[in-house]
């Protein structure tokens, strides 16, 4: 069975914690590390008699010696592929924010605020405070309207308050856990998830990625 990058990533839509990672992980989620390691906890249900396990896993290899051969600088590596049960799960671990972005074919980027703006990233954009959306979401819990919840928005000078304020900035809709507290995000309906986690919405049809702003410390 031939695989395309893209349809790889769609057959991992999903993300599962494996192997020491948090049981609270159940969407796609990157998880990126105090040294800027980022690893991609993945899952995906579907029939298993349609998918060859070591098949996939020899795909997956494939394309991560195809792009380590391409790019001798990165470091990339499949720690887990484990199909049972009807599920496929995945671990895969990059060794740079660079690495992950290259290989999935995404924008990551993870820095200091202070470096995000002299790599000539524009922080023109509207940022929210979303550190009670745990809260506010489970009190609106039964109310169906989509503005239920309204986060306030902060300044620029809040984000750049203190120095030690780190950035992620991606146009991939998914989950992402930091080391660390997550402050404030460009995107209004994002929600935390703890307070390291931010959930990011997923895309509808029809709608266009944009660049989101992570701000945590």
């Amino acid at each position: 069975m031939k695989y395309s990058k893209l349809g790889l990533m769609g057959i991992l839509a999903a993300a599962l914690a494996l192997c020491g990672c948090s049981s609270s992980i159940e969407e796609t989620t990157a998880v990126v590390s105090k040294d800027g390691k980022v690893t991609s906890y993945l899952f995906e249900q579907f029939s298993q008699s349609y998918y060859d396990k070591d098949e996939l896993e020899q795909y997956i290899e494939e394309e991560i010696e195809k792009y380590v051969s391409d790019n001798p600088e990165a470091s990339i590596k499949l720690s887990k592929l484990k199909l049972s049960d009807d599920t496929l799960r995945a671990q895969i671990e990059f060794g740079t924010d660079d690495d992950y972005a290259g290989f999935n074919s995404v924008t990551f980027y993870n820095a200091s605020v202070v470096q995000a703006m002299s790599d000539g990233y524009e922080f023109d954009v509207d940022f929210y405070d979303i550190t009670d959306s745990v809260e506010t979401e489970a009190d609106n819990s039964s109310d169906s309207s989509d503005d239920a919840y309204v986060p306030a928005t902060v300044s620029l000078d809040d984000i750049t308050a203190d120095t030690q304020n780190k950035v992620i900035i991606t146009d991939e809709n998914i989950d992402i856990r930091v080391k660390g507290k997550i402050l404030y995000v460009s995107e209004p309906k994002a929600r935390l998830l703890s307070k390291d986690t931010v959930s990011l919405p997923k895309l509808e049809e029809g709608d266009e990625k944009e660049m989101i702003y992570i701000i945590y410390n």
